[in-house]
């Protein structure tokens, strides 16, 4: 799985203390020192710090933000110097004021692998190529509410009392019009679609793991449309409503094991067996895999200085046909992050009538 890095801006911090983040090191599994972190061993993290002389409140300001500039907060977490550190935060000060706090986790290999892979060579996730392109779109809470009210009374539920979140209907439409995207270059109007969706191991154990608990708990839970009218808005939020029966379901068959790693382990075998299970009956399809953080509380992290006029996250390290969501400083909304592997994809997407009735395209944050 991927680890993105969260961008946190803040607009009221103007000189760095680092005694400040420490005594905020509660947020984080980590403790501080003056140069580096520490977690597990003594070179467990890595801090840097940045300036810019741009001003934020110009950077914020901006209806489409500069890539070039969002990649330099971005630290490279491959880079030799770190020394094997697990976690590294870039701090870049602002002109005149304000800041951006980026930390990223080091990439490692994942540990959950089923007993019995498929001998298949053919990839089921999307292709990691750093080419793609990327786009921010951005759903107003009055927006959302036209797109549940449009489909509430036509899904199918699998339990009576499950009713579509802001997540489930703004990632059906990004997924329905993002495949008819990916199609501008194809002498065809339909394609088969897998979408991976990331689910948080959190809350789905018994006890839950707590909220500060380190590492890439996710596992994906795969859905397919196989057919032209699965593409039909309340036929996607349908498959996406799936998603929490069967998280729920997994949760209840491991309930009441004593170790939570092997309920993690367990877990994350199951998922990948469904997913090479959904993947067999697919042929010449397109793949997708989201990723929400709506609800988190990020808007709520405070270091000392005010809380972050703007949390989001720049795909650099993203694979393409990915769709990342987050919540924003206006209550309800919500903001998709979506890559693609071409301009002439992306710019369909842009132009797509469908999405343009519920979604502003790059707007300015401030």
């Amino acid at each position: 799985m991927t680890m993105f890095p969260i961008f946190q801006f803040d607009p009221n911090f103007f000189k760095l203390h680092w005694q400040q983040l420490s005594q905020a090191s509660i947020l984080l599994p980590v403790g501080f020192k003056t140069t580096t972190l520490s977690f597990a061993t003594d070179d467990g993290a890595f801090f840097i710090e940045a300036k810019i002389d741009t001003k934020l409140s110009d950077f914020l300001a901006q209806s489409n933000l500069a890539v070039v500039i969002m990649d330099k907060l971005v630290p490279v977490a491959t880079d030799a110097k770190y020394n094997g550190a697990m976690l590294i935060i870039q701090f870049t000060s602002f002109g005149c004021g304000g800041s951006a706090i980026v930390p990223e986790l080091v990439p490692t290999s994942p540990e959950v692998v089923p007993q019995s892979l498929p001998s298949s060579s053919e990839n089921f996730v999307p292709p990691q190529d750093k080419k793609f392109v990327t786009k921010r779109f951005v759903f107003s809470a009055s927006k959302i509410k036209e797109l549940k009210d449009r489909v509430i009374h036509k899904i199918r539920k699998e339990e009576d009392n499950m009713f579509p979140s802001r997540v489930d209907v703004v990632l059906a439409l990004i997924w329905k019009c993002a495949l008819a995207s990916a199609l501008v270059s194809k002498s065809t109007s339909f394609r088969k679609s897998l979408m991976l969706q990331a689910v948080n191991l959190r809350t789905r154990t018994d006890p839950p793991l707590p909220e500060s608990s380190m590492g890439n708990l996710v596992i994906l839970f795969p859905m397919a449309v196989e057919k032209e009218s699965d593409l039909e808005l309340h036929e996607l939020v349908s498959k996406l409503l799936t998603v929490k029966v069967r998280a729920n379901k997994m949760k209840k068959k491991y309930q009441g094991h004593d170790d939570p790693q092997q309920v993690i382990d367990a877990m994350g075998s199951d998922s990948m067996n469904e997913m090479f299970q959904v993947r067999k009956n697919l042929k010449d399809f397109s793949a997708f895999v989201a990723t929400s953080c709506v609800n988190s509380p990020f808007y709520e992290i405070d270091f000392g200085w005010g809380k972050p006029a703007w949390v989001t996250s720049r795909p650099k390290t993203f694979v393409a046909n990915s769709i990342y969501l987050f919540d924003t400083k206006q209550v309800g909304e919500v903001e998709v992050l979506m890559n693609m592997l071409t301009e002439e994809e992306i710019s369909a997407l842009e132009r797509n009538q469908e999405l343009l009735q519920f979604a502003l395209v790059n707007p300015a944050i401030i």
